[in-house]
């Protein structure tokens, strides 16, 4: 490897620790905001809602939405690890 390619390299490596730190943090919220949810499903202080069921399935889109997305970008990071 001559120096071109250790910088180009470098430069992937670099890319790719940040995507992990980033995807670390997004699943780090995400699991936060679940803990969260399921302390406040276990303590229903409310009367029945008819909007619950739908801004559910909402919920179970989003957090779809965003798994793809994750996946994705876990992809595209082991890809670039893969290359160098």
């Amino acid at each position: 490897m001559d120096y071109k390619e250790k910088v180009e390299w470098l430069g992937r490596y670099q890319a790719s620790v940040s995507c992990q730190h980033m995807l670390e943090e997004k699943s780090s919220a995400a699991q936060r905001r679940r803990a969260g949810d399921g302390l406040q499903a276990a303590c229903p202080a409310q009367r029945p809602n008819a909007d619950r069921l739908p801004r559910a399935v909402e919920r179970i889109e989003e957090a779809q939405k965003r798994l793809e997305q994750l996946e994705a970008a876990w992809k595209r990071a082991r890809k670039l690890c893969a290359a160098s």
